[in-house]
This record gives C-alpha cells, sequence and structure tokens, in this order.
C-alpha cells in the first residue's frame, strides 16, 4: 500500500478519492459502517470474501487490484 503523508494509501481509497466517492457513500453501498470501510482501507482490517465479490460484482475490480498487485488503472473500468 501507498503511504500519503503518513497515511496508507490503499488501492480502493486511492480509486476511491479519484472518483470523487466519499468513503461513507461506498461504506453505505457496501453495506459497512464508514468506520469499517475506513479501517480496510488503511490495512487494520482485511477484506474478506463479500468486499472482494462486492467489488468485482459492482466495480469490476479484481481482488489483485484491491491488493495492490496489479494497479487499477491498468484498466479501463467506466465510472461504475
Amino acid at each position: 500500500m501507498e503511504k500519503t503523508a503518513g497515511v496508507v494509501m490503499s488501492p480502493i481509497r486511492k480509486w476511491r478519492e479519484s472518483r470523487g466517492v466519499m468513503q461513507k457513500d461506498l461504506a453505505r453501498e457496501m453495506g459497512l459502517s464508514p468506520a469499517t470501510l475506513s479501517q480496510k482501507e488503511t490495512g487494520r482490517l482485511d477484506w474478506d470474501k463479500g468486499d472482494y465479490d462486492f467489488f468485482f460484482k459492482k466495480k469490476g475490480i479484481t481482488a489483485d487490484m484491491i491488493l495492490g498487485q496489479t494497479p487499477i488503472e491498468s484498466t479501463d473500468l467506466s465510472e461504475q
């Protein structure tokens, strides 16, 4: 995960912010609290199968992208 000013920048957080998606809105869509999503974005909580399924089915983002193994920017993801 990338660090910006001492803050961990997960691929999902980077993706979310680059599209102007607020954390609370993505959390609601995922069925999570904003605090839980924040913990997942900072690596304090692990992503789980439900998260991977959500991102793949709803956003076209694969597990390897979530984990930072493949850049999200390397694929053509429309405003999904």
